[in-house]
C-alpha cells in the first residue's frame, strides 16, 4: 500500500499522469507555464482521488472528481493549447485561465474539507435501513411483474406512435432534437407533449427495468425489461448524459463486481474517452460527414466540453445577476405559460448580455454560484454540494454497506450518475432532471414494496 494506493492503482496513476504529461508537452498554439502548473494540480489531484480508496470503486465523491478531471482539467488544457473558443467568438485570456484554475483548486480544497467533516459527523441516513422484500408467493410476484410489464409496454407503444413518422429517431439523434428547454415549453417549435415524452414516458421503461433487475429473480424477465428499455432509450437515440445515467446504474446492478478495485473508474474513463466521442456521431446524424464508426476525440475541446469556458467567460466579464439568478432558481417550477417574463437560464442571459454568437450555453454548477453572488456564491454552492454528496455516500456505503440490492441502491446509483447533469448545467435543467427521474424511480419502487411487502429493520 503506497499512501492509500494499492500497487496496481499506483501504477495506473503513474501511467495516466505520464499520458497527461505528453498532452502538456505536445505542440499547440498557446503555451503558458502558469496555466500548465495550475491545471496540473487539478488533473493530478483528481486522478489521485479517483484511484485511491479502491474498496469504493464508485461513489458520489468519485463522480465529482470524474467531472472535475475532464471538464475542469483535460478539456480546458486542450482548449487553451489549441486556441479553441466555445462561448461565441470571445477570447478567454491567459490570466483568466490562471485565475479560474486557482478558483477550481480552491473549490477542490473546500469540497474535500466539507465532505470529510460531514461524512464523519452525519448520524442519520437519507432512508432508514433497511427495507427488505418479504418472501412472498409466486402469484404476488407474478402480479407485480405484470404491472411493471404493463407500464413498460404502454410507454413503448406511446414512444413508437410518437415517432411513427420518423422511426429513425428510435435509433439515432439529430441536432434538431436537442433544442428544448426545461421550463415547460420547448425553445423552438415544441409542445408540452414532447416534454411529457422525454421526461416521463421514455424514462419509465428504464426505471422499471432497473427496479426489476434489483428486485426480480428471473433472468428471462430481466432480458425482456432490458429490450423494452432499449426501444424507448436506445443509447444512440437519447442525450449522452441520459445514456450514462440509465446505463451506468444498470451496469453496476448487473455486474456488482464493479464495486471492487478501480474497475468502475476504469470503465468510466474508457467511456468518456471512447464511448462519448463515438456517441457524438449520432448527435450529428444526417449532417454531411457524419460517420457512425468514427471516434472524434476533438469533441474534448469543442462545444461539447464548453463548461470551463462558460465559467471563465462569466468570471472574466464579472457577470453577476443576483435577481435574475435567484428568480430562475427559486421559481423554476412556474411554467413560462403563466409567467412570460420569467428569466431565461443563466447561460442564455449571459449570451444576450454580451451579444455572443451562440446563446444555448449551459452554465456549469460553479458558474451558477458565481452569477448568484460572485466567489461567495461559488463557495456556498461547493459547500452545499459537498454536504449532500457526503450524506448520499455515507447512507449507501455505511448504513447500507454498499449493497446494490435495495430500494435505496437504485436511488443512489441514479443520483451519482446524475451528478454530471447538475455539475455541467444548467442548474435548473439538472435539478428538474434529477428530481423527475428520482421521483419516477421512487414511485415504481414503492409500488414494488406494495406488491411484495417489506420489513423495516
Amino acid at each position: 500500500m503506497i499512501i492509500g494506493f494499492t500497487r496496481t492503482a499506483f501504477a495506473e496513476f503513474l501511467v495516466l499522469s505520464g499520458l497527461y504529461a505528453v498532452m502538456v508537452l505536445s505542440e499547440g498554439i498557446h503555451c503558458s507555464a502558469a496555466v500548465y502548473w495550475t491545471n496540473a494540480v487539478i488533473v493530478v489531484y483528481s486522478l489521485a482521488s479517483l484511484l485511491r480508496r479502491s474498496d469504493r470503486s464508485y461513489s458520489a465523491r468519485k463522480f465529482f472528481f470524474l467531472f472535475v478531471l475532464f471538464f475542469m482539467g483535460i478539456a480546458p488544457l486542450m482548449q487553451f493549447k489549441m486556441g479553441v473558443e466555445a462561448v461565441g467568438g470571445y477570447t478567454i485570456s491567459e490570466g483568466t485561465y490562471v485565475r479560474v484554475n486557482a478558483m477550481i483548486i480552491g473549490v477542490m480544497a473546500l469540497f474535500e474539507a466539507v465532505y470529510f467533516y460531514s461524512y464523519h459527523h452525519i448520524g442519520r441516513p437519507l432512508m432508514r435501513p433497511s427495507e427488505s422484500v418479504v418472501a412472498v408467493g409466486e402469484s404476488r410476484r407474478h402480479r407485480w411483474r405484470l404491472v411493471l410489464l404493463g407500464v413498460s409496454v404502454a410507454c413503448v407503444a406511446a414512444t413508437v406512435i410518437y415517432f411513427i413518422d420518423e422511426p429513425i429517431r428510435l435509433l439515432v439523434r439529430t441536432l434538431e432534437s436537442d433544442n428544448h428547454g426545461y421550463d415547460g415549453q420547448l425553445r423552438t417549435g415544441g409542445t408540452y407533449l414532447k416534454l411529457l415524452m422525454e421526461w416521463i414516458v421514455r424514462p419509465l421503461p428504464a426505471v422499471c427495468c432497473l427496479v426489476y433487475w434489483i428486485m426480480g429473480r428471473s433472468r428471462g424477465w430481466k432480458v425482456v425489461f432490458l429490450v423494452l428499455m432499449l426501444v424507448t432509450c436506445f443509447p444512440t437515440a437519447i442525450e449522452r448524459l441520459r445514456t450514462a445515467t440509465y446505463y451506468i446504474a444498470l451496469l453496476i446492478v448487473a455486474f456488482p463486481g464493479l464495486r471492487y478495485g478501480n474497475r468502475f473508474v476504469n470503465v468510466f474513463l474508457g467511456g468518456i474517452l471512447v464511448v462519448f466521442p463515438w456517441l457524438n456521431n449520432f448527435r450529428r446524424w444526417g449532417t454531411e460527414g457524419a460517420e457512425w464508426y468514427h471516434v472524434d476525440f476533438s469533441m474534448l475541446w469543442d462545444i461539447n466540453f464548453d463548461s470551463y469556458q462558460s465559467l471563465a467567460f462569466a468570471v472574466q466579464n464579472h457577470f453577476i445577476d443576483f435577481a435574475g439568478q435567484a428568480q430562475e432558481f427559486l421559481l423554476f417550477w412556474i411554467p413560462r405559460f403563466f409567467w412570460p417574463e420569467k428569466p431565461q437560464m443563466s447561460g442564455y442571459r449571459m449570451a444576450k448580455e454580451f451579444d455572443l454568437s451562440y446563446d444555448f450555453i449551459a452554465m456549469n454548477f460553479w458558474g451558477e454560484g458565481y452569477i448568484m453572488a460572485g466567489y461567495a456564491g461559488v463557495a456556498l454552492f461547493t459547500a452545499g454540494a459537498a454536504w449532500i454528496l457526503a450524506k448520499v455516500d455515507k447512507t449507501y456505503w455505511h448504513f447500507y454497506d454498499g449493497m446494490p440490492r435495495s430500494l435505496f441502491a437504485g436511488l443512489f446509483l441514479l443520483l451519482i450518475s446524475l451528478e454530471f447533469y447538475c455539475l455541467r448545467g444548467d442548474l435548473v435543467g439538472g435539478l428538474i432532471t434529477t428530481l423527475g427521474l428520482l421521483a419516477l424511480y421512487y414511485g415504481v419502487g414503492r409500488l414494488t414494496y406494495g406488491f411484495l411487502g417489506s420489513n423495516r429493520a
